[in-house]
């Protein structure tokens, strides 16, 4: 019943041992899942390294969109050491043709909706907008109806109701 289901890694859940081949057998396997619409943060591959290329490849295959997230951008952030390997992710989605999302992966309140670091990688790589799915609420609710049947996403009339 979840209207959208991203996952990613995250300290302290069993990925912690830097494995490349584990880490990327997981999110391959992850995204094999049809209930799997997101990737979280998968350019962080300082804490938790994969196989961007087999990582991607399978993103594109799937319909998985692989998040671009402002905080990895930020110069002051916890995650400013992985915007290298988000930019490659965005890079290498963009040459691949997969889907991204935008995130601000806030870690404080004042952090949510921001998003200015990561659009200006989008800008900068020249990441075509058709391929972002969270570009606005109509693209988001495309792009979750393209992927699977939602029993609760349905429109709401201009009421409210």
């Amino acid at each position: 019943m979840l209207d959208l289901v991203a996952v990613g890694f995250h300290p302290l859940t069993g990925f912690d041992d830097g494995n490349r081949a584990r880490n990327t057998l997981a999110l391959v396997r992850a995204m094999s899942n049809p209930l799997v619409d997101i990737v979280t943060h998968p350019g962080n591959t300082e804490d938790f390294p994969v196989d961007v290329a087999a990582v991607v490849a399978t993103a594109v295959e799937r319909g998985v969109a692989l998040e671009l997230n402002n905080h990895s951008f930020e110069p002051t952030s916890s995650r400013s050491a992985s915007s290298y390997g988000e930019r490659r992710v965005a890079i290498a989605a963009l040459d691949a043709g997969a889907l991204i999302s935008i995130g601000s992966d806030a870690h404080f309140h004042d952090q949510v909706g921001s998003f200015e670091y990561a659009l200006a990688v989008v800008e900068e790589i020249g990441f075509p907008a058709a391929r972002i799915v969270n570009r606005d609420a109509a693209s988001v609710i495309e792009f979750l109806r393209d992927r699977r049947a939602r029993p609760r996403l349905e429109p709401v009339s201009e009421t409210g109701r």
